[in-house]
């Protein structure tokens, strides 16, 4: 590792000594956050003869040093133009301008939005309002690192979670988000579908906890079984197992957990084609 450094620093060195005319650079990025603390150095392979340096950061805020670097950071986000001044033993200047130099953004305003619709009740996608950075999710302690801005989770029992979302947004600058999520053993069934074939309510799809092993068992008006079915997500698409269209009308059904017999959900469904 000691040997991989002095490398590297010998030939950042070497390319830096390369310089014939004068240059600046931010560190190791041009993309930072408010707040964040930048480095500006000078390039040229012969600094002894500058004896003054003139930094415009484009935020009205300008700086004279006679050092070869100058620090600054900003409180507002957007994009700056800077300008630096050199002058060396002789008086002569020379003026250096990056337009559109350095953007900076804001820490504030990013967030995150819990979805469970349409999933069982221990499922969840978490998705950050912004799209563009590197992302981790811790879920309950669980730390999940190299994601995209949108993560799917299942739990494997109801309780309280904290959801932390890390956000890496710029260079050394992360932000982190967390909240507190609620995750309950429902069960809870539409009260009409309409399997018509158009993709829209077309099946009856209780939402259970996706994890147990459930049966649905759906009744005629005469008491009969027309269907059944043992899944983690049973639904029934009005048909009877051989494929054959259930009339319009209303039905019976059951919805029970093999594993907890307590968990039982009945009631009726219509129909509607």
């Amino acid at each position: 590792m000691i040997k991989r450094i002095y490398i590297s620093f010998f030939l950042l060195l070497g390319s830096l000594l390369t310089f014939a005319q004068n240059d600046f650079v931010a560190g190791d990025s041009t993309v930072f956050c408010t707040g964040y603390d930048i480095t500006f150095v000078f390039l040229h392979n012969d600094t002894d003869s500058i004896v003054s340096y003139a930094w415009d950061f484009g935020d009205s805020v300008t700086f004279t040093t006679t050092d070869t670097f100058a620090v600054h950071s900003y409180d507002s986000a957007g994009v700056y133009t800077v300008v630096l001044v050199t002058v060396d033993t002789a008086g002569n200047s020379d003026t250096i301008t990056k337009p559109a130099y350095i953007t900076v953004k804001d820490t504030a305003g990013y967030d995150f939005v819990i979805d469970s619709l349409n999933l069982p009740s221990y499922s969840f996608f978490f998705t950050a309002t912004d799209t563009v950075g590197e992302f981790s999710w811790d879920i309950g302690g669980n730390l999940f690192t190299d994601t995209t801005y949108r993560f799917y989770y299942q739990f494997a029992g109801e309780g309280d979670y904290l959801i932390t979302l890390k956000q890496k947004i710029a260079y050394a600058c992360e932000v982190e988000v967390s909240k507190n999520l609620k995750v309950l053993n429902e069960l809870k069934a539409q009260n009409v579908f309409t399997p018509n074939g158009d993709g829209i309510n077309d099946y009856f799809e209780p939402k259970v906890n996706g994890v147990d092993d459930y049966t649905l068992t759906i009744f005629n008006r005469y008491g009969e079984i027309v269907f059944e079915i043992t899944a983690k997500r049973p639904s029934w698409d009005g048909r009877t197992p051989d494929g054959v269209e259930m009339v319009n009308g209303i039905y019976y059904f059951i919805l029970e957990n093999n594993r907890n017999k307590e968990k039982v959900l009945t009631g009726f469904v219509y129909l509607f084609r």
